[in-house]
């Protein structure tokens, strides 16, 4: 199955969770969460994907509280690394995951919901965190 169409299956799923809850008196909160539970579970269905040359997308889940996590793992040791070039692409990174989520149109329906924190952590290729980046609503809105 494409990405596009596990994303357009994930969104006319998120409409039927919308009016699912309109209509059962559901609060805003488990309209939120279930939303994501869809989303992250049609999602799933692509994992793992290389990303780039040096980025695979293990998973995605929901812990809860209105928040999406993405695994990741870069083909790289972080030990070959410096503590500038990190600091540096984790900045670069956070940077360019808020400009995505901004301008997402397969989002909008979920963040038109109420807030969502996106939480992506990248492993090097021997399971060290190379970049812990928690993306709240506050810093894409």
């Amino acid at each position: 199955m494409s990405t596009k169409k596990i994303i357009g299956t994930s969104i006319i799923a998120l409409a039927a969770v919308l009016t699912t809850g309109m209509f059962s008196g559901c609060s805003k909160g488990k309209i939120i969460e279930a939303a994501i539970d869809k989303v992250v579970t049609e999602s799933k269905i692509m994992c793992p994907r290389q990303v780039d040359e040096i980025t695979r997308l293990d998973s995605i889940t929901h812990p809860g509280k209105a928040t999406i996590e993405y695994f990741y793992t870069l083909n790289m040791s972080k030990d070959d690394l410096d503590q500038e070039v990190l600091e540096a692409g984790e900045k670069t990174m956070e940077q360019t995951i808020i400009n995505q989520i901004k301008t997402s149109s397969q989002l909008k329906p979920l963040l038109s919901l109420g807030n969502v924190t996106f939480h992506h952590i990248y492993f090097d290729k021997n399971g060290k965190t190379v970049f812990d980046i928690n993306i709240t609503p506050d810093m894409y809105k």
